[in-house]
């Protein structure tokens, strides 16, 4: 069998409102997220998988292990599986990001987000239990700030 090729163009792609960002499914195990300032992921690690972090706008502060980096658009973030790690973005510009997972997450943002054609729930709207028991069950298990 064959792959069959194709070209996301800027806008094109499913997408959802995923805990205060925007996470667009641009292709196989490719995501683009569009995140506010200030934005911010708590640290986390993943058992099963690498992944790869490409900046596309914005600044950011990736924390991984004890180690903390400063990124710009351009960047690029490989955590290995296992590594825990954090992101904080800058506070003053927008993020934009690709995240690359050598494993389908596609279900991840469909079962964790909302589709945009919908309004962005409000913050206090959130099941963060039920969005943090769908992040575990797609290998991302956060961790305390004292636990690493």
């Amino acid at each position: 069998m064959t792959a069959q090729g194709y070209i996301r163009l800027p806008g094109e792609g499913e997408s959802y409102w995923a805990v205060g960002a925007k996470g667009t499914i641009k292709g196989p195990n490719v995501y683009e997220l569009e995140n506010p300032p200030g934005w911010e992921i708590p640290l986390h690690v993943h058992d099963t998988e690498d992944e790869v972090h490409y900046y596309l706008e914005g600044e950011v502060v990736v924390t991984w292990g004890d180690e903390t980096f400063k990124a710009e658009a351009g960047s690029l973030a490989f955590l290995p599986k296992g590594a825990p790690h954090a992101l904080k973005f800058g506070e003053t510009t927008r993020g934009r990001w690709l995240w690359i997972s050598p494993e389908n997450r596609d279900g991840l943002f469909r079962e964790a987000g909302v589709p945009t054609s919908q309004p962005e729930p409000a913050e206090d709207e959130l099941d963060m239990e039920r969005i943090v028991a769908v992040f575990e069950k797609n290998g991302m298990r956060f961790l305390d700030e004292g636990t690493h």
